[in-house]
């Protein structure tokens, strides 16, 4: 295989690795922003209730203020079952390494003679 054959699989590789990668933190960034955006709704609309309007006793959920639980647990325990079924299926591991051709590698001239 020619250095030059080497050097084009080896930033075609590089290529499909960063598209990769791009791909998976789009992910991550859509799941962290729909999170935040529903709990901040949720914490928002729930969260406070002026005074003359408060009920006596507040609602609850298990024990949890209802507003707590919709806006706080409930989003949370979803992104992380989100996020696991993303990890599972979307998330592609490393390719194989594939060896820096020869005439693209860096020579580090500063280390050169030193142990």
């Amino acid at each position: 295989m020619s250095n030059e054959t080497r050097r084009q699989s080896f930033l075609k590789h590089q290529a499909r690795h960063a598209r990769q990668c791009w791909y998976e933190a789009r992910v991550v960034f859509g799941i962290i922003v729909v999170a935040l955006t529903v709990s901040s709704v949720i914490l928002y609309t729930q969260g406070y209730v002026a005074p003359e309007q408060r009920p006596e006793q507040p609602s609850l959920i298990l024990g949890i203020p209802a507003w707590v639980m919709w806006g706080l647990v409930v989003p949370w325990l979803t992104t992380i079952a989100v996020t696991w079924l993303f990890a599972l299926f979307l998330m592609k591991d490393d390719e194989p390494y594939v060896e820096v051709p020869e005439n693209m590698r860096r020579r580090d001239t500063r280390s050169a003679g030193r142990v």
